[in-house]
């Protein structure tokens, strides 16, 4: 069987998402949905990067520490994929080692340094 990847960029959280977050996150899923239907097992992955210069600074010009604007600015990325209607297999939180996880689409969206692909619906495996 064929196996295809695609990912979004992994976007910094220095702001709330826009149309060319969305537009990128569509066009991923747009080729991942392709090739489910060309019966390749498919990895879609999207997520998040909290640890930026560019976030610290947001954070800073807001009266907060960086960890406390990410905890608030986290929610509206990680609800993008299903706003949209999209499906990824998961989303990544880059960089946080502790903290809540949301969903994203059908799968998870859990704090990890990188994921290891898994069966569709199933959990994935966090390392770093």
């Amino acid at each position: 069987m064929e196996r295809y990847y695609v990912t979004t960029p992994i976007y910094y959280v220095n702001s709330t998402p826009h149309i060319r977050h969305a537009y990128t996150t569509i066009a991923a899923d747009i080729l991942a949905r392709n090739r489910r239907q060309r019966g390749a097992e498919t990895f879609f992955l999207t997520g998040i990067d909290e640890h930026a210069a560019k976030v610290a600074r947001v954070a800073a010009e807001q009266g907060l520490s960086p960890q406390e604007y990410a905890d608030q600015i986290a929610v509206v990325w990680r609800e993008l994929p299903e706003r949209l209607s999209l499906d990824p297999l998961f989303c990544v939180i880059a960089g946080r080692s502790s903290g809540s996880s949301g969903r994203a689409g059908k799968g998870s969206c859990r704090p990890v340094a990188f994921m290891i692909p898994s069966p569709r619906g199933a959990t994935p495996a966090q390392n770093g």
